[in-house]
């Protein structure tokens, strides 16, 4: 369990710095250095709003595929609409107000890039919705399934930073990691539509761990 979740952690970690590397190369450190700044406030919202919304249902929803179907995918499909909701709110509010916003925490020239702000909210969004459909999968136990996805979004990424960034800079950039976000969103919810629709199992018993954090269930 641990070495497919860590490899496609590391997949991770390294598509979000391709466009920065991209982005370096052909556009300077001071085109980076904003690039940066505004992919920080993206970091920092799904940091803060969504991660304990995963957190704190992992274990539920892991608990659920075993035993309920149902509620598992009740909770899911709840975790699911909370995600929509971010994604949308969020894309909603960098699209209208990103100029203030960079400006504001920024400097003035900051504020020349609201559009680059609003496809990193977008992309984010699009990785909040892939995040809770990976925690469907994980808790189905689907882990070897999400390494080949992590890797072809790598690839995605990195093609498409390839011939974005030296036309469009930071906007390249930016779209190139929508486009990978894009198809892992996509990829996720192909795997989890068949976990979903696969043959129910038997319920298994509680353990007397889970049935001490969840006694009423199941």
């Amino acid at each position: 369990m641990a070495l497919p979740l860590g490899i496609v952690a590391t997949f991770g970690n390294l598509n979000l710095n391709i466009p920065k590397y991209y982005v370096d190369y052909y556009c300077g450190d001071y085109q980076l250095g904003i690039f940066s700044s505004i992919s920080f406030i993206v970091v920092v919202v799904g940091a803060y709003v969504m991660e304990p919304v995963f957190s704190t249902s992992c274990h539920r929803l892991a608990m659920y595929y075993r035993c309920d179907r149902t509620a598992f995918k009740r909770l899911l499909g709840k975790i699911v609409l909370i995600s929509v909701a971010n994604a949308l709110s969020t894309s909603v509010v960098a699209a209208i107000w990103g100029r203030q916003i960079l400006s504001m925490l920024y400097r003035p020239e900051y504020g020349e890039h609201p559009v680059v702000l609003a496809l990193l909210m977008a992309t984010a969004g699009m990785d909040s919705m892939a995040f809770a459909l990976f925690s469907g999968l994980t808790a189905a136990r689907r882990f070897y399934t999400q390494m080949p996805i992590s890797l072809v979004q790598l690839a995605t990424t990195t093609f498409a930073c390839t011939w974005l960034v030296p036309r469009y800079g930071l906007l390249g950039g930016a779209w190139a990691l929508a486009l990978g976000a894009l198809f892992r969103l996509l990829a996720y919810a192909v795997f989890l539509a068949q976990v979903l629709l696969s043959p129910e199992l038997e319920p298994v018993a509680l353990t007397p761990t889970t049935a001490a954090v969840e006694p009423s269930e199941c």
